[in-house]
This record gives structure tokens, C-alpha cells and sequence, in this order.
């Protein structure tokens, strides 16, 4: 019994490990992705309503705070735009308040960046060691087991896809110009 394994069952442990890391990096891709496209939003002076990171998995206490603040803020900027002058005391404290949550939004953005990156690593080091595993297996039985990691990867990516791509009426709407 010494020195015997089952290698279908070997095969199924790395083959379980790889998905669970595979699924991992994508996700971690993803919100990496996101935090691009919100720090893309911040920067170039966008509208933040409706964008939800908790939406997307990325439940940061602070990050949900800071968006709702800044949504808030340019809320009272757009209101109050009608009726005053940019040098209206109120107006200038509404700005400089939205400059001041815009540098702190995008301070945590760059720490959640570097903590996703950090997993992302980490990630992709394991799924190093466990396909390392994978191909001191026989030669069919790695087949047959990259073949179905790929089968797993695609459908997980689809799905991620599916849940986060905006409907086809948003779509329309983003092509649409804007009346302003």
C-alpha cells in the first residue's frame, strides 16, 4: 500500500484546487477592473449614481462611504448651481468638499488596488504549485484535466459577465447623446 495512489483521485484533488484558484483570479480580476473603471469615473469628473461596489463584490466600508458622500455632494453642487454664482460661499465649500472626498476616494482605491493585486499574487503563486502537481501526473489524465479546468474557467467568466454587464436598455442609454 506504500507508494500507491489513486490517480483519478489525485487527479480530482488538483483539478478541485485549480478551479477554486482559477475562479479566485478571476473574480480578483474583475474588481480590479472596476476599481480602474471607478477611479476612471473620479478622475474624469463622472457622475457616480447608481455605481454600487458592493455590487461587485468589493465590500470596503469606507469605499461605499466615500461614493455615497461624493454622490451626495455633487447632488447639492448640481441644486445649488441654478441658483448661485461659483464664488457663492456655499458653492465653495461644496467643492472644496468634493475635492477633498475625490483625493480620499482615490487614496482607497489605490490601497484596495494594492491589496486585490497582493491576492492576486498569492492566487497565482498556489495555482503555480497545484499545476506544477498536475504535470507530474500521466499524460491522459493531465488531459483530461486541463480540458475540464478550461470548460470551469470559461463558465465562470460568463457568468461573472453576465451578472455585471449593464442591461441592454443601459446600453442603449450610454450611446444615446445627452441633451446638455
Amino acid at each position: 500500500e506504500k507508494g500507491i495512489t489513486d490517480v483519478t483521485a489525485e487527479a480530482a484533488s488538483f483539478l478541485s484546487a485549480a478551479k477554486d484558484y482559477d475562479s479566485k483570479i478571476s473574480e480578483l480580476d474583475l474588481k480590479l477592473s472596476f476599481m480602474s473603471y471607478l477611479e476612471n469615473y473620479v478622475r474624469e469628473e463622472k457622475n457616480l449614481r447608481g455605481m454600487s461596489p458592493a455590487s461587485i463584490g468589493i465590500d470596503d466600508a469606507l469605499l461605499l462611504k466615500l461614493v455615497t458622500q461624493l454622490n451626495d455632494l455633487q447632488g447639492q453642487r448640481d441644486m445649488l448651481s441654478g441658483s448661485a454664482t461659483p464664488d457663492n460661499p456655499r458653492m465653495v465649500e461644496i467643492v472644496l468638499a468634493i475635492q477633498n472626498t475625490k483625493s480620499d476616494l482615490l487614496e482607497n482605491i489605490k490601497s484596495i488596488r494594492a491589496g486585490l493585486k497582493a491576492s492576486q499574487t498569492e492566487a497565482t503563486a498556489q495555482l503555480s504549485r497545484v499545476e506544477a502537481k498536475i504535470k507530474l501526473l500521466p499524460g491522459s489524465q493531465r488531459v483530461m484535466v486541463n480540458i475540464d479546468r478550461q470548460r470551469t474557467v470559461k463558465a465562470t467568466l460568463y457568468t461573472c459577465l453576465l451578472y455585471t454587464s449593464p442591461s441592454p436598455r443601459d446600453r442603449t442609454r450610454s450611446r444615446m447623446p445627452s441633451s446638455a
